[in-house]
């Protein structure tokens, strides 16, 4: 990635779309329309299913982002941060292929934002188009809801055929990427910062906050506040019986 843009790639920004991808997954249609029948998506597209929606939670959540940012749920100012970390986030994962579901659908996603002028290729690094963005996910996310909604098993197909090559320049990209292990951040897509490693200390903290007894004690409690059924234990529970009322109303209990 250029340099200037690379350094907006951040761990916030990954983990938000990563938050927006998973909540995408549920939206959508619940199943497709053929000739009349309500059909599994799934059973009607077939093998290409996977990819196909694991590319609609994508652009789905990247859509959904720019929609929260438009109605004022989110910061204007971190949207191009997001959009760095989903482009960053794309050259990660395809660094490990595209025989498996979230590889292909992510290497159709970035031949589709090249033909559409949302990425382009200079000097050996790639550069994100800020403004034709939008309009490219936009499109994107339409079509694939689309080949879910009709169950085209046809259309999916050839779509995913026409956009799942790898260029010459991503290749050269990737054979630089490969002197690095598996897990290890490239630097070559990231320049100047780590934010793998950061996103994974943040769910390192996270982890190890939740397990603290002073989180799992205020957790319990909250359950009690909400009205969620707790089990205690009888003796924990155990209170002196209330003190007799008289006739008039007063306390029988000697002071």
């Amino acid at each position: 990635m250029a340099p200037e843009q690379a350094t907006k790639v951040s761990g916030d920004g990954y983990l938000a779309g990563s938050l927006m991808h998973e909540i995408a997954h549920n939206l959508g249609p619940a199943y497709a329309r053929q000739n009349g029948r309500q059909v599994e998506i799934n059973e009607a597209i077939g093998p290409a299913y996977a990819g196909l929606e694991e590319a609609k939670a994508d652009t789905v959540g990247m859509y959904g982002m720019k929609w929260l940012v438009d109605h004022d749920a989110m910061p204007k100012e971190r949207l191009e941060e997001d959009y760095a970390s989903y482009v960053g986030g794309l050259f990660r994962t395809l660094r490990f292929g595209t025989a498996e579901a979230h590889g292909r659908a992510e290497m159709m996603e970035f031949n589709y934002l090249v033909e559409n002028g949302a990425l382009s290729h200079a000097a050996g690094r790639y550069r994100i188009d800020y403004a034709r963005m939008p309009g490219a996910i936009a499109t994107l996310a339409k079509e694939l809801l689309q080949m879910e909604a009709t169950g085209d098993r046809a259309r999916t197909e050839a779509w995913f055929q026409k956009y799942n090559a790898m260029s010459a320049e991503f290749e050269e990209c990737a054979r630089y990427s490969g002197r690095y292990p598996g897990g290890h951040p490239a630097e070559f897509f990231v320049s100047g910062e780590a934010p793998m490693k950061q996103l994974c200390s943040f769910f390192l903290a996270a982890i190890a906050a939740a397990q603290s007894p002073a989180h799992q004690a205020a957790r319990h409690d909250r359950g009690g506040r909400l009205g969620v059924s707790t089990t205690r234990s009888p003796r924990a529970t155990t209170s002196a019986a209330p003190a007799p009322i008289a006739p008039d109303g007063s306390s029988t209990t000697a002071s």
